[in-house]
């Protein structure tokens, strides 16, 4: 038996990140217990506690995480009218211009001049998977086109808006970078505006996209809350396009109109059920799909959702389908609503009714009366029957 001296060098690969961690945070800070990745850059919430040794957190992360080479932590909350946030870069490079992969698409941008959250991938990919090729989709708070881009990649027509310059920016880019400039019309103004516009016909399709290849509504069948539990089998699939194209094709001879739009996507859960009240101010009487997202902190998530709604659009929706999207805090939860828009809505609050010149619709027939009763919320429907959890 012989004793041989052996140097053995013992360096990060050692050590798991949290191993690591432990060695910098004092008893009683706990780890970090996940982080956001939006390309190269990791995102933390750290709290209050952790923040004295948010430096040494980041270095940690970085060491463990080659692709890494950036890492910010959020210092205040969403409340600007972009959705954007301060932040600060607690290691790293000071590289905020970051691209991501989702849904076949690249996405380039700014991540501290722009909204977005990598931890909605498979809900951008759930409802692009419930609208069919060929349809018209308007989407009011577009960001820079996480659901857009995956949309006009798909053959569908979509009028994407932002409020945010720099998210218009954004959108225009990706739509080149993804090659979709013929199946997009983007647009940077408030939400109402945008709706009021495209009602009016004043926002065009490319000069490059052909209208005889959308889908009229009225060949759209309206959601079933008593089907299958899976949201895509709930509205027209590319499958179902095809036949319903030439359905509506035999039907008529002139060329579709490509301001009437089938679906509208308002993903902007802080404020977007307070938007639906445009709808009040324009006659759209072929009653398009609506995806409403929004927030409630309420014991019953879809009693609250739906009564958010009845709030604001005078009307209770006909068989809507309720999503809980993801938690946002402990007691607080993203739900996504998708309607069709009801027929008779009440004029807006302290407005006139709207003019037949601000009419968007899908035949000649003349414009609905208005109801102008509103139901109270003992006459509102149990929707607990169509409520889809999210995946855990």
């Amino acid at each position: 038996v012989e004793l041989t001296r052996y140097a053995l060098q013992i360096d990060d690969k050692n050590f798991t990140m949290d191993q690591i961690l432990d060695t910098v945070l004092p008893p009683g800070v706990d780890r970090p217990s996940s982080f956001e990745t939006i390309g190269h850059i990791a995102h933390l919430n750290l709290r209050d506690e952790q923040l004295p040794y948010k430096h040494a957190i980041g270095e940690a992360i970085l060491l463990k995480n080659k692709s890494l080479r950036t890492v910010i932590n959020k210092v205040g909350t969403i409340e600007t009218e972009f959705r954007t946030f301060p932040l600060e870069v607690i290691a790293g490079d000071h590289d905020l211009d970051a691209e991501v992969h989702e849904a076949n698409c690249r996405f380039r941008f700014n991540f501290s001049e722009v909204y977005w959250n990598s931890r909605l991938q498979m809900e951008h990919e759930r409802l692009v998977a419930t609208i069919g090729k060929g349809q018209v989709v308007a989407d009011m708070f577009a960001g820079i086109g996480p659901f857009a881009v995956p949309l006009a990649k798909k053959g569908c027509l979509v009028y994407a808006n932002d409020l945010n310059p720099r998210s218009y920016h954004f959108l225009c880019d990706n739509m080149g970078r993804n090659k979709v400039t013929r199946n997009m019309s983007p647009s940077n103004y408030d939400g109402r505006d945008f709706m009021r516009r495209l009602v009016r016909g004043e926002l065009r399709p490319p000069a490059a996209f052909d209208p005889h290849r959308i889908i009229h509504p009225a060949v759209l069948q309206a959601p079933s809350p008593s089907s299958s539990s899976s949201s895509s089998s709930t509205l027209p699939s590319s499958s179902s396009s095809s036949s319903a194209s030439s359905s509506s094709s035999s039907s008529s001879s002139s060329t579709p109109s490509v301001s009437i739009f089938q679906h509208v996507i308002m993903n902007l859960p802080a404020l977007a059920v307070q938007f639906l009240d445009v709808f009040r101010e324009l006659n759209i009487t072929h009653r398009p799909f609506i995806h409403c997202y929004g927030f409630s902190n309420a014991s019953n998530l879809v009693d609250d959702i739906i009564r958010q709604i009845h709030d604001v659009l005078g009307k209770v929706p006909e068989e809507p389908m309720v999503r809980e999207v993801r938690d946002v805090s402990p007691k607080k939860r993203m739900m996504c609503v998708t309607f069709r828009l009801p027929a008779d809505l009440p004029p807006p609050v302290h407005a006139p009714a709207p003019a037949a010149t601000n009419s968007i619709t899908s035949s000649s027939s003349s414009n609905l009366g208005v109801d102008t009763k509103r139901k109270s919320p003992q006459d509102m429907p149990n929707s607990e029957s169509v409520v889809e959890k999210k995946q855990r």
